[in-house]
């Protein structure tokens, strides 16, 4: 791994978030998350879904591994 590389990975105690422009929904017709941004819609598989689910803005990537 170069050190450009490195310098871009998120530290432990980095917070993620998403844009207010995005928002994440269960779908219980397609039993799947889906992402909806002002543009369409994305369903998500389950991994995706529950990563993003837990972008919150609060938890920190450590607490979220």
């Amino acid at each position: 791994m170069t050190a450009s590389a490195a310098s871009t990975l998120p530290l432990a105690s980095d917070r993620f978030g998403l844009n207010p422009l995005y928002l994440l929904r269960w779908e219980p017709a397609q039993e799947a998350y889906v992402l909806l941004y002002p543009e369409g819609i994305v369903k998500l598989n389950q991994t995706a879904g529950e990563i993003i689910r837990r972008c919150d803005g609060v938890c920190s990537v450590a607490q979220m591994v």
